[in-house]
Order: structure tokens, then C-alpha cells, then sequence
């Protein structure tokens, strides 16, 4: 009984358990889940955009409203991001970053 409690107590890699691995990757899945919807939009926003404002492929009209709503579309969730951190508490590692917001 003893033997299967030491072995169950012990330490794996760098000094984690495998649980504590469990959560460090499933950390690493959401942001990289998170960063991966911010790189889609980016990706599809050519195409998504223009047909959006009905406006005509590869125009210079298309172009510039590419730009604008890609531009302003990922300032809203930069936006929305900072509020979440500074407002609402965030993440224990941003606790830090928390201290230094502004009050709403």
C-alpha cells in the first residue's frame, strides 16, 4: 500500500505531475484555439468581407473595406480582451497586469 502511494506522490518531468501537465496542455489548447479564431478571421476576411457589402472581387473599393473592417473588427476584440483582463479579473498571470488597469 505504501509502494503504490510513493508512486502515485511522485514527480514526473521538471517537477510536474501528470495532472499538472493535464492542465498546462489544456491551457496551451484553449489559447492556441483562441489565437487560432483570430488568424481564420484573418484568413477569410478577403473573401468574407466583400461579399458581406456585396462589393465586387478585387476592387479597389473591396480592398479598402478589407482593411477598415479587419482592422476594426480585431480592435473590438483586442478591446474586448483588455476589459477582460483588467475588469473582470482575467487570469491568475495576468493578475499582474490587472493591479495596473485603471478603474472602470
Amino acid at each position: 500500500m505504501a509502494q503504490a502511494l510513493q508512486t502515485a506522490n511522485r514527480a514526473t518531468l521538471l517537477g510536474f505531475s501528470g495532472y499538472h501537465w493535464l492542465v498546462i496542455a489544456a491551457g496551451w489548447a484553449g489559447w492556441g484555439f483562441d489565437v487560432f479564431d483570430a488568424l481564420l478571421f484573418n484568413f477569410v476576411a478577403p473573401n468574407c468581407v466583400p461579399v458581406l457589402l456585396h462589393i465586387p472581387f478585387g476592387s479597389p473599393e473591396a480592398r479598402a473595406a478589407t482593411v477598415f473592417w479587419t482592422g476594426a473588427i480585431t480592435s473590438i476584440l483586442l478591446v474586448g480582451w483588455r476589459r477582460e483582463v483588467c475588469y473582470l479579473g482575467g487570469s491568475p498571470i495576468a493578475s499582474g497586469v490587472s493591479e495596473r488597469c485603471s478603474p472602470p
